[in-house]
Order: structure tokens, then C-alpha cells, then sequence
């Protein structure tokens, strides 16, 4: 369940970062905002296709930093 969760979140937050940047093209930051939210669903998406990040993300710890980044990346969305 963890494996498929990471990686929609992943995607999540590669849609999130790619629409930002499309709608958000007038703004001189858009593109550097853009990249933190592609480079957190790439950092997502590697941990949850290798085996060692998937078995660390299946860890308690794993868990929640999971779970606040990937919070943190959502709000931060939202944000800029």
C-alpha cells in the first residue's frame, strides 16, 4: 500500500509543480517554485521504485517525514 501511495504522490506533485509553472508564467519565480514542486515528486517517485527507499519509506520514521513533505510541498503549492 505504501509502494502505491509514493507513487501517486509523486505524480501528485509533478502535475502540481507542471501547473504551476502554466499558469503562473508572468510570475519571475514561477519556474523556481515549479522545480521544488517537480523535484519532490522526482525525490518521491525514485524512492518509492527502488528498494531500499521503499523500505525505508515503509518505516514509521519513513512515514511521517513522508507525510510532512509531502504536506509541506501541497501548502506550499497553494502558497506561491
Amino acid at each position: 500500500m505504501v509502494k502505491t501511495n509514493a507513487r501517486w504522490a509523486g505524480y501528485l506533485f509533478i502535475a502540481l509543480g507542471l501547473l504551476n509553472w502554466r499558469y503562473q508564467d508572468s510570475n519571475p519565480n514561477a519556474m523556481t517554485n515549479s522545480l521544488i514542486l517537480i523535484a519532490g515528486g522526482v525525490v518521491t517517485l525514485i524512492l518509492a521504485f527502488t528498494k531500499t527507499g521503499l523500505a525505508w519509506l515503509e518505516t514509521k520514521t519513513g512515514t511521517r517525514i513522508g507525510l510532512v513533505a509531502g504536506a509541506a510541498l501541497i501548502i506550499f503549492s497553494y502558497i506561491n
